[in-house]
């Protein structure tokens, strides 16, 4: 009988708990998905060469020094530097290919970057945005 009694808390017990901890559907909000214009990830890299993807415009204003394309554990990227160069000066442009915005509504604009071996506060990393 004591068996029979301890069946039936432990089963409804059981019940209560798979029934009453599911989320319902109005319990939370959809995220709101934000469209992307533009994204490049730097997958296709020819390591250590000078940075040439299609589209890209890689100039350099002052100096020998290029933007090349780089890559560390599978994460591909743009590098410039101007070690060993012996220019007085180097001033690299690498330019994205034109990004049609007319339709959107407040974007937003993010890219990850790392600055190294900087002895100058005259070198800097600084991005332009044109409307042209």
């Amino acid at each position: 009988m004591k068996n029979i009694f301890l069946k039936t808390i432990f089963l409804t017990a059981l019940t209560f708990v798979l029934f009453s901890s599911c989320t319902k559907e109005d319990d939370f909000d959809i995220p709101k998905v934000i469209p992307l214009y533009f994204s490049e990830d730097f997958k296709t890299i020819d390591y250590n060469q000078d940075f040439d993807y299609p589209n890209w415009t890689n100039f350099a204003e002052a100096g020998s020094k290029v933007w090349i394309e780089r890559e560390y554990q599978d994460d591909g990227y743009a590098q410039f530097s101007s070690f060993q160069s012996g220019d007085t000066s180097n001033i690299g442009w690498l330019v994205t290919p034109s990004i049609d915005l007319t339709a959107a509504i407040n974007p937003v604009f993010s890219f990850s970057s790392a600055s190294n071996f900087v002895t100058s506060p005259d070198n800097k990393l600084e991005v332009f945005v044109s409307t042209i």
